[in-house]
């Protein structure tokens, strides 16, 4: 009797906080509190700022004396309930030391945010930004690059954890690595479980490619954003998939210095079927 061999591989991608809002739940820039998306503006201009901070001196220490093609940033800092900066919650996470300094200076010499509204209950906001740059070797300059920029390029930036990732109440322990870990595997179990192939053509023999996007939101719940398929008619499996996620428990959120925080993910399942069914 043949057999269908499922395989399904679950991999954090990005944990990436400060996921888009769509009501002002997070201190924002004042000159982006007519925008269309405050936060997502706030975020831009962060990043357009920290890109002009990197110096035709700090390039050439990176490229020439560091010897990379590319680096990452990553910065967190609280603000308080009048929208100042909390000095002693900065944190920085950079290879070079002069622009980690420019980086932190910066962010000590910000003007105040527009806070959360008054009806929150905790007023306090945590940015959390994450960036990776890529020499440009026409302009001889690091450029901020898009998600999508590094997914061409097949670049995979080893992200600096500056927050508390969300994790499964069964998961929950002191150890965040160890936490993370039985997370993943927790999801690993539950998803597998739930999605079967009878719903694929029965001649298929191949790779099923998968890719989720969601947030775990402040309260733990999760939103779905995206899930999209290799196939042409995965209506079925995609079915599946969202049904998985919505049987899943809720997360504990994640946060950063006591503060709650919408984490984004993108999580990819790969199902391979090596034999006719």
């Amino acid at each position: 009797m043949t057999k269908t061999t499922i395989a399904i591989v679950l991999v954090f991608l990005s944990f990436i906080v400060n996921a888009q809002e769509q009501r002002l739940e997070h201190a924002v820039f004042k000159e982006c509190l007519n925008a269309e998306s405050p936060t997502k503006c706030t975020s831009e201009k962060l990043w357009s700022d920290i890109s002009a901070l990197i110096t035709p001196e700090i390039t050439t220490d990176i490229r020439w004396k560091m010897g990379k093609n590319y680096f990452s940033v990553g910065l967190a800092f609280l603000s308080d309930q009048n929208g100042n900066v909390i000095p002693e919650t900065i944190k920085i996470a950079c290879d070079n030391k002069g622009l980690e300094s420019a980086v932190k200076e910066y962010i000590l010499h910000l003007s105040p945010f527009s806070p959360k509204g008054e009806n929150e209950e905790d007023r306090r906001s945590a940015h959390l930004e994450r960036y990776t740059f890529i020499y440009n070797s026409e302009s001889k300059t690091y450029e901020a690059a898009s998600e999508e920029t590094l997914k061409e390029k097949g670049i995979k930036p080893n992200y600096i954890s500056l927050g508390n990732e969300p994790v499964l109440p069964k998961c929950a322990c002191e150890d965040a690595e160890k936490a993370k870990k039985c997370t993943i595997e927790k999801l690993y179990e539950h998803i597998s479980k739930r999605i079967k192939t009878n719903s694929i053509d029965k001649n298929f023999i191949g790779q099923i490619n998968m890719l989720a996007s969601f947030i775990i939101e402040k309260d733990g719940s999760i939103t779905i954003t995206d899930i999209v398929c290799n196939l042409s008619d995965c209506g079925a499996l995609i079915n599946q998939y969202r049904r998985a996620f919505n049987g899943l428990p809720k997360f504990i959120p994640g946060n950063y210095e006591g503060v709650k925080v919408r984490a984004s993910y993108n999580l990819p399942v790969k199902i391979n079927i090596n034999t006719y069914r």
